[in-house]
């Protein structure tokens, strides 16, 4: 019996995403360039509220949709990777969580909330916790998704591990050595380990931390740390094999023969 050819479809598949991005390509030029110039226009108005029941009041409340806080550069609103918009409440000493789901709606409640243990308390400890925020400011994701917060009257910059739960204690500190109950200005003295007043807090493109060491007058680098991780010599063999086999078959195979 001869041989039953069937073409590889690897090679159709690359022709149809050829000849989508071609007609895409076509489109792009009939399309005038400037159709979609400007996203934004003067005297604009805005169109979603978080933290009031609509756009006309502008009143403080500790409740599950409010909002106490100074929303300005180094206390958010930020988005994590998914879209969840986050609100440092820095007078409620708390962080709040507002689920994007299918959008955000006017006078949205939150989901979650870092430092108290409910909606509607609004403590500050001291001496602090691990769990505890007393006027927070600053708020950053790393790579890895965690939340660091920059609990500015405690002194300290904080971690909190995803996935993120209410009342959540945190990870790791910085700017009080390894202390969580601990929250005093230059602990130790003024060094390359101690804070006075953080506030704003970011990521480089390496990973690296910034922190806004507002009191001394100062702006502190933390470089990430590489951990090694443990060698799978076997487990890397296969994955490797797996790959040149996939490379393999989808670039050089032209014909699938089948007896």
């Amino acid at each position: 019996m001869k041989d039953a050819l069937i073409k590889n479809p690897f090679k159709r598949s690359a022709r149809n995403v050829f000849a989508a991005l071609l007609v895409l390509g076509l489109g792009a030029c009939v399309i005038p360039a400037n159709s979609f110039a400007f996203a934004f226009t003067s005297g604009q108005s805005a169109s979603i509220v978080l933290g009031q029941p609509n756009f006309i009041t502008s009143s403080t409340a500790t409740s599950q949709g409010g909002l106490h806080t100074r929303v300005v550069a180094y206390n958010g609103p930020i988005f994590d990777s998914s879209g969840n918009l986050w609100i440092s409440d820095e007078s409620n000493h708390r962080i709040l969580e507002f689920p994007k789901g299918s959008g955000f709606t006017n006078g949205e409640s939150a989901s979650l909330v870092i430092g108290q243990s409910d909606f509607v308390s609004n403590t500050a400890a001291n001496p602090p916790t691990a769990a505890s925020l007393r006027f927070p400011q600053g708020i950053a994701f790393d790579s890895s998704g965690n939340l660091w917060v920059a609990d500015a009257n405690n002194n300290r910059v904080l971690e909190f591990t995803t996935p993120f739960s209410t009342d959540e204690a945190a990870s790791l500190v910085i700017g009080q050595g390894t202390s969580f109950t601990t929250n005093t200005a230059n602990n130790g003295g003024l060094s390359a380990s101690s804070l006075y007043f953080p506030q704003g807090i970011s990521f480089d493109s390496s990973g690296n931390l910034w922190i806004s060491d507002t009191q001394n007058n100062r702006v502190l680098e933390y470089l990430v740390i590489a951990i090694s991780l443990p060698e799978f010599p076997l487990g890397g063999m296969a994955l490797l094999a797996i790959a040149s086999m996939a490379a393999y078959i989808g670039i050089r195979y032209k014909t699938l023969k089948i007896r």
